[in-house]
């Protein structure tokens, strides 16, 4: 007998956090500053590059969008998401999973933007895309993590990048 999906399983779960509200106030956003005991994260990394101009097809930029839309980037021995595979990202709440020390810890949270976009950057003209999520009442931080795959439509690197602010809940 296959085994039902996480998203089933949890389904309840997923449910109620649809009316929890965020832990923090993002009216509040520029003062979330590691001078304010905020943590702040911007780490990126490069991915195999593309010819120069848009995404191609299959390419390096397209992987890492699904990827990233399927919440597949993230080492499952620590942290799972688990959300409804056909409700939009736009209107995702995602049940988190983590394990560290032996132990199970549960988080909600909820996407707070998409981005889809061409923008100028460094390096010149970029296609971006990517999302936020924002930590839900209950979670043990609060902030949000934005990720993103980023494609320099000039010179054809692609790159995945985080950028987070977080405290303890």
């Amino acid at each position: 007998m296959p085994e039902r999906p996480l998203y089933e399983l949890y389904r309840e779960r997923i449910d109620a956090l649809s009316s929890l509200p965020l832990n923090f106030d993002l009216e509040r956003r520029d003062e979330f500053t590691a001078a304010n005991g905020w943590h702040v994260d911007d780490f990126q990394t490069e991915l195999p590059p593309e010819p120069p101009g848009p995404p191609v097809s299959g390419g390096a930029w397209e992987t890492a969008r699904r990827i990233l839309r399927e919440y597949r980037f993230a080492d499952p021995g620590i942290i799972t998401g688990i959300f409804v595979p056909d409700m939009p990202l736009e209107q995702r709440v995602m049940l988190l999973r983590g394990r560290a020390f032996g132990l199970t810890f549960w988080f909600g949270t909820k996407v707070g933007a998409v981005i889809d976009e061409r923008r100028q950057g460094e390096g010149g003209e970029q296609q971006v895309w990517g999302f936020n999520y924002q930590t839900l009442e209950g979670h043990l931080e609060r902030g949000q993590m934005e990720f993103t795959v980023i494609k320099l439509l000039e010179s054809g690197k692609v790159a995945f990048r985080i950028n987070a602010f977080s405290q303890a809940g």
